[in-house]
């Protein structure tokens, strides 16, 4: 069976004929080391701004193929195409599917060639073609020989189809005394990996919601690889830096392992990270069953059969620390609550040996066979779990089940400034994705007393604001709770405390933001910079901008 990307395809792909193509080539025996890339999009088209193919399929020992898919009715009158669909909508066009693909392919094989030239990739075989879906298309023009032509009489065989396509054009060349090179499985690797460097298009998601519905976000090559092995294993632990993609992979997985259909659930610790990850399922049509902070979810369910909730408790650290797991524990054992895979975000803050026997409750299979997936930083974010020590940990997990590792080291969220400036001050070494030197701002700006950083901070957003900076892409931060009589003395702002889809200027406590980001971000009360983790937390929330305003001394 081939392999797809994206692994599902994309629910709101309206098109019938698509989906029952890209089942055909998902479950051909035929198709076994195949890459079949859905929807590929082409930037460097070689007659419009940008191009789309239906299909690109990369097949060891045959070749690159470009397709086409139609379904419903065709026809062409006096040069122009003609689709009808199952609703009786027409839609016309000059150009045809044939010269479409036939545009697609010579698109992409340049655009290969331009990347990487160490290869000759156009002596390679490639072809193109068009499948049609619902009808025989026995057509015989310039426009295309039949063995380019897949339709219902070739049934459910798209990876026979795909290999008489090669053999044809491979005739067709030494005809013509040429010779094409038969690509390896290697080559094939090599080529995905080439255009998979600048395009993966996926099922959207979104790093500003509120601002951008549904764009499609490119994921870096080493994301790539890990999303890739997540399919491939049913027990991960993925460990990285801030800003190395995390929460982006852990929602983009949940999404795909629910539109295949899965009963998973999608946890983290974070209430405001709960509410940023809803957020990217809100127009989404496959939702995980339970999306949410872990411990809110024990919570509801010990005050739904217990009766019992933090508030009857006078210290209510005390419940959380000693009541409410074994409150669940009881709770699972008697009314079990099943999942068929569980994803955890920010995993640092929940691996406990409570947590991890609550896991094995919730997990069909429990953790020795059923299928998880932590993501965390284990080095530097274990403010809510500083006992943790991550090696018993592991030990402890292996001890359990097999499990396998993955290690997100590229910085793809902050500007090469700031994670320079991180690097510096809390002594950590992690290289940007790409290296290149974005012009941003990073300033340190001292203060004497605590009281200063209000004139400070109205002289930073009065120069924000002028230059046409929204107020949405601005947060204060700070390792302690803001005063009132802070928030009131900057009234003019209207500050208000950071929420999901906010409109204005926002302010959170560092640790309440964990996992979050923002175009900038001011960092107050800066004492010393002996707290790393919660200096490093703070400074890798900023994307574009960030202020620090630190101590004189």
């Amino acid at each position: 069976m081939a392999k797809m990307i994206p692994k599902v395809i994309d629910p709101q792909v309206k098109s019938g004929a698509e989906k029952r193509i890209f089942d055909m080539f998902e479950k051909d025996p035929l198709t076994k080391d195949w890459i079949v890339m859905h929807s590929y999009g082409i930037e460097k088209h070689p007659t419009l701004p940008y191009g789309e193919i239906d299909f690109l399929v990369l097949a060891p020992n045959l070749g690159f193929f470009a397709f086409e898919v139609k379904g419903g009715r065709v026809s062409r009158e006096h040069g122009m195409w003609i689709f009808t669909d199952k609703n009786n909508e027409v839609n016309t066009k000059s150009r045809g599917p044939f010269e479409q693909a036939n545009e697609a392919i010579y698109g992409i094989m340049n655009h290969v060639s331009l990347i990487e030239n160490q290869r000759n990739w156009k002596n390679y075989n490639f072809g193109f073609g068009v499948m049609f879906t619902d009808i025989i298309f026995q057509v015989n023009d310039l426009d295309a020989d039949q063995k380019q032509v897949f339709d219902i009489r070739n049934g459910r065989e798209v990876g026979k189809f795909v290999i008489n396509l090669a053999h044809y054009l491979f005739q067709k060349y030494r005809d013509l005394n040429l010779s094409k090179i038969k690509p390896t499985v290697e080559d094939v690797k090599s080529f995905a990996y080439l255009i998979r460097q600048d395009f993966d298009i996926t099922v959207s998601l979104n790093r500003k919601i509120e601002i951008e519905e549904q764009r499609i976000l490119t994921l870096t090559a080493q994301q790539n690889m890990c999303i890739d092995g997540l399919f491939e294993n049913p027990r991960c632990l993925i460990n990285g830096l801030a800003g190395t993609g995390k929460t982006l992979l852990a929602v983009k997985y949940a999404k795909d392992s629910a539109t295949k259909g899965e009963k998973v659930a999608l946890f983290c610790y974070n209430l405001l990270l709960a509410e940023y990850m809803n957020e990217h399922f809100k127009e989404y049509p496959y939702k995980p069953v339970y999306i949410g902070s872990l411990t809110q979810f024990l919570e509801d369910i010990v005050l739904k059969y217990r009766g019992v909730s933090h508030g009857d408790y006078q210290d209510a650290s005390y419940f959380y620390q000693s009541v409410l797991h074994a409150l669940a524990i009881d709770v699972l054992i008697e009314h079990p609550h099943k999942f068929e895979k569980i994803i955890l975000d920010e995993a640092q803050d929940l691996l406990t040996k409570d947590y991890c026997d609550i896991l094995d409750l919730l997990l069909e299979g429990g953790l020795k066979h059923g299928s998880w997936y932590l993501f965390g930083d284990f080095t530097m974010q274990t403010i809510f779990n500083k006992q943790l020590d991550i090696d018993a940990m592991k030990k402890y997990l292996s001890n359990q089940t097999h499990y396998t590792n993955f290690t997100l080291t590229k910085n793809c969220r902050n500007s090469f400034q700031i994670l320079a400036e991180m690097n510096k001050l809390v002594g950590i070494n992690q290289p940007h994705e790409d290296g290149v030197i974005h012009q941003s701002l990073v300033k340190r700006i001292p203060f004497k007393e605590k009281q200063d950083q209000v004139n400070i901070v109205d002289g930073i957003l009065d120069e924000l604001i002028k230059e046409g900076i929204h107020k949405n892409q601005i947060t204060l931060l700070s390792q302690y709770k803001f005063s009132d009589q802070f928030i009131e003395k900057l009234s003019k702002w209207k500050l208000k405390q950071h929420e999901y889809n906010h409109k204005g200027i926002t302010y959170s406590t560092i640790q309440k933001f964990k996992g979050l980001e923002n175009d900038i971000i001011i960092l107050l009360d800066v004492y010393t910079y002996e707290l790393k983790e919660l200096i490093y937390i703070g400074m890798s929330r900023a994307k574009a901008s960030l202020y620090i305003l630190e101590k004189k001394n």
